[in-house]
């Protein structure tokens, strides 16, 4: 009986050491509500997205292996797209390889974002056609290839810039939608930033407890700041000659 019990031990263990344990990332969802904006999809961060849903990702990685990457994500909408910008820190942004370029085969074995995207009500998106029930797409570090999941939709675009230094770089994809958004829908996402490393080693941080899950999102139809609000030089001025000339009659009055 004993024998049977080491063995079963013995068994566990060995199991344990195979399986890896990966806890959530860790997220801070500074702005749960997408605000209405219409970014310009060049793989720059426009003003908008900042007053917009934001969602700040770190390690630990959720699946594969340690990564220190860290991600800001910020999302907007109109009547024609969803549109997400992820600005992503990285010890060294490596370039896609020809595998991922060429074929669909690894497409998460790089330096890389991945969007996964459902809904809490029909005609947002088109039906799900594949397994998983949500569409995935999944842009480079570089720019080289914006690529939807088994071809589950058409009429998306993104760009990427890298940093000079290729220690951060910026993705945006805009996702079409197939009906105007209400403060009702709540849309259903999860952000995931692909680490691969010198090593040929790939971590990957999300913004769900797995890269499977979603994290559910507000809509509003309150439009996204856009710049920051300054004065209008020309009414400044105006007022203060106004001001000025009323602080001179009243002196004269006192003389």
């Amino acid at each position: 009986m004993k024998k049977i019990a080491a063995i079963i031990l013995l068994t566990l263990i060995c199991a344990a050491t195979l399986i890896p344990l990966y806890a959530a990332s860790t997220v801070d969802i500074a702005n749960d509500t997408m605000l209405k904006g219409t970014p310009k999809i060049d793989g720059v961060i426009d003003a908008a997205y900042k007053s917009s849903l934001t969602a700040k990702i770190a390690p630990p990685q959720y699946a594969g292996d340690e990564t220190k990457v860290t991600a800001t994500v910020w999302a907007l909408y109109d009547d024609k797209f969803i549109y997400i910008c992820y600005s992503v820190s990285d010890e060294a942004v490596i370039s896609a390889d020809d595998e991922y370029i060429k074929t669909d085969a690894h497409p998460s074995v790089n330096d890389a974002v991945e969007l996964r995207v459902g809904a809490s009500a029909d005609g947002v998106f088109p039906a799900y056609t594949s397994n998983p029930d949500h569409h995935l797409f999944m842009m480079d570090a570089y720019g080289k290839r914006v690529s939807c999941y088994k071809d589950s939709m058409s009429g998306y675009t993104g760009a990427a810039k890298v940093a000079a230094d290729k220690k951060s770089y910026v993705v945006e994809i805009a996702i079409p939608i197939s009906r105007a958004l209400t403060e009702t829908d709540v849309i259903n996402m999860n952000f995931q930033i692909d680490d691969l490393q010198a090593d040929g080693k790939c971590g990957y941080i999300g913004i769900a407890e797995a890269y499977n899950k979603l994290v559910s999102f507000k809509v509003s139809a309150a439009a996204a700041v856009t710049a920051p609000q300054t004065a209008d030089p020309i009414l400044t001025a105006v007022i203060l000659i106004m001001v000025s000339g009323s602080a001179y009659v009243a002196a004269k009055k006192r003389k």
